[in-house]
């Protein structure tokens, strides 16, 4: 039987569970534990990064079980794996981007219209380029 180079959908639902209760962990150690008016910016800065680890997994996660289980698409799972994967990255850069804006006191309704543009132009990148 020969190895092969490629994760199994097991595999990276194991890996996937494992470093998004990490990072849930994590974030909630942050959030209970960093004071933010003392921390300055690296305790701002610890507090958003692992709250993108943890959005990017669950909705990564969330969005793989939908595409499969409740949608059921004809679609290759590496392919959706690698879409809610995208997808999880995405939101996880709104949520946080909106976070760092709001805290930085840069958050206007044009910053937002732009940023949603940003991701929006960056989506549709990778939608347009896609490997076929």
């Amino acid at each position: 039987m020969s190895q092969s180079n490629y994760m199994t959908l097991r595999q990276y639902l194991i890996l996937m569970t494992a470093g998004t209760t990490a990072a849930l962990v994590s974030w909630i150690s942050v959030l209970m534990l960093v004071n933010p008016r003392s921390a300055g910016f690296l305790g701002v800065g610890i507090f958003i990064a692992t709250l993108f680890l943890a959005i990017t997994g669950v909705s990564s996660i969330g969005g793989l079980f939908i595409r499969t289980a409740v949608l059921r698409r004809d679609e290759l799972i590496a392919r959706a794996v690698g879409n809610s994967f995208r997808q999880g990255i995405f939101l996880a850069a709104f949520i946080s981007g909106v976070l760092l804006m709001k805290s930085t006191g840069s958050l206007t309704p044009w910053t937002l219209i732009l940023f949603i543009g940003a991701l929006t132009l960056l989506e549709f990148f990778f939608i347009a380029f896609r490997r076929r």
